[in-house]
């Protein structure tokens, strides 16, 4: 197998949990439970916004090239599927999020607004909140995350809201910080609360999309930068200005932040300090080229398929998977592709798969989530085992 650049990821850590100690300061919190109010504070520090203010637009990385010649197959192999039941009959309409935890799968359905969970048989448990414009309530959810009893909701509709709840759906706190760019991800790192944004450019400076929330003084630190043609493309009013949006993991001390444009993964710890970034580019990856914005179906269409989408990353103990999507105008579907890299025994392996199921979530080491055929209008997910085959 052709040697490829080094991969290097820190080793599992067991507790994620924060210092309640160490982690009390003012917030801009309502009516919030001390389980909320020890995960909105940070240890996050002014320098560490200053050092990355000064960054160079230039200094974006370059990717390293995978040859096709020295990939292998990845094969999925199912362990079971899950038939989701809803409470009165009704049906989930469109997965907008999925989130497995030790003991329930959580759901938003981005047709009725509902965050749901379930339990590890498929029986629907509760509604986690409820819609509305109330600041106990969400409009638009979209993003889920859980830290012990506690299930935090990102709104996109308020830019500027999340939302959390116990386990039971009732509503215990809130948070609101000052960014009028749209939410595209949350993460919480036992340091706090991790946002992704859409690009806010700046002339002469690197624009940032990671906010690190309850940083410092302000609540806030920035990190995680942007490709350059994502700045020039929104200046310019094209069409790749629309895919500054970026997909977070983490794993140990490390947060991952996945763009749509690039194979490339910038790495921070979680004060927000710039590691050494993935740039690892998978044969099959097609780069963006920009066209003027339309709103026309057609050339929006042409468009999404000219290119293949960095969809998400997920690290494992010595490689990642990542999962690319490419938009066929002929069949007028999306196909998902799996890029994986592991070096667990000194030597490297990369492989790759393609799958008409879309993946909606990756656990760690090597389980996949696929969103099957539907049984009678209900939500099925299937749970795969993903396994890279050797190469030689």
């Amino acid at each position: 197998m052709t040697e490829l650049p080094a991969i290097r990821f820190p080793e599992a850590q067991s507790h994620l949990e924060p210092d309640d100690t160490a982690m009390r300061r003012n917030t801009r919190v309502h009516n919030m439970s001390w389980v909320v109010v020890a995960l909105m504070a940070g240890a996050f520090t002014t320098a560490c916004r200053a050092a990355m203010a000064s960054d160079d637009i230039s200094a974006f990385p370059s990717t390293t090239a995978v040859a096709a010649s020295s990939v292998g197959n990845l094969t999925l192999e199912s362990i079971d599927s899950l038939q989701l039941g809803v409470r009165d009959s009704t049906q989930i309409g469109r997965v907008t999020h999925f989130l497995p935890t030790a003991d329930r799968y959580y759901v938003i359905d981005g047709v009725s607004k509902h965050v749901l969970a379930f339990d590890h048989h498929g029986v629907f448990v509760s509604q986690i909140g409820r819609t509305g414009a109330g600041l106990d309530e969400y409009e638009d959810p979209y993003r889920v995350a859980v830290r012990g009893d506690s299930v935090f909701v990102l709104d996109l509709a308020r830019f500027s809201h999340v939302l959390a709840f116990d386990r039971a759906g009732s509503y215990i706190g809130g948070f609101d910080w000052k960014n009028e760019r749209m939410p595209t991800d949350l993460l919480l790192t036992p340091s706090g609360m991790i946002i992704s944004t859409t690009v806010q450019p700046e002339q002469g400076r690197v624009a940032n999309v990671l906010h690190l929330v309850g940083a410092g003084d302000d609540g806030e630190a920035t990190s995680c930068q942007v490709d350059p043609r994502i700045v020039e493309s929104e200046r310019k009013n094209g069409m790749l200005g629309a895919l500054a949006f970026a997909r977070l993991s983490a794993f140990g001390d490390r947060v991952y932040c996945a763009q749509a444009t690039t194979p490339v993964v910038q790495v921070v710890d979680t004060t927000g300090r710039r590691l050494a970034p993935l740039t690892i580019k998978p044969p099959f990856y097609i780069a963006p080229v920009d066209r003027p914005l339309t709103m026309n179906t057609k050339h929006m269409m042409a468009f999404n398929a000219s290119f293949t989408t960095h969809v998400s990353f997920a690290p494992t103990r010595s490689g990642f998977v990542s999962t690319y999507s490419q938009y066929d105008t002929t069949s007028q579907r999306t196909s998902y592709l799996l890029f994986a890299c592991d070096s667990a025994q000194g030597s490297r392996q990369c492989g790759t798969a393609r799958t008409e199921r879309r993946v909606v979530h990756f656990a760690t080491p090597d389980t996949l989530y696929l969103e099957e055929p539907r049984a009678g209008g209900s939500l099925v997910i299937g749970r795969y085992r993903l396994r890279m085959e050797s190469h030689r």
